[in-house]
């Protein structure tokens, strides 16, 4: 589970403009060489200071197009909610 850096990079060369990460994301230990990718978003909502962005604001056809990625509390495990949106 997760995703290397040699996938992230197979993705990209399709054209994918952004990809999203999930419960996964810190599944391979060499996130950490790409995780400030701007092309990579991990959930939004984790908490403040966590390495890497929960959102990317892209051009597309001429459009600005925002992506945000959001993960919720599962039966796995939770997560500290405060997050880049709190106050």
């Amino acid at each position: 589970m997760g995703i290397t850096k040699k996938q992230f990079d197979k993705i990209i060369s399709l054209g994918v403009d952004a990809v999203t990460m999930g419960n996964h994301t810190w599944g391979k230990k060499d996130i950490f060489t790409f995780i400030d990718d701007p092309k990579l978003i991990r959930p939004a909502n984790y908490p403040n200071g966590v390495c890497g962005k929960g959102y990317g604001i892209y051009e597309c056809k001429g459009k600005k197009v925002a992506v945000i990625n959001l993960i919720r509390k599962n039966r796995y495990g939770s997560f500290n909610r405060k997050s880049i949106f709190s106050s």
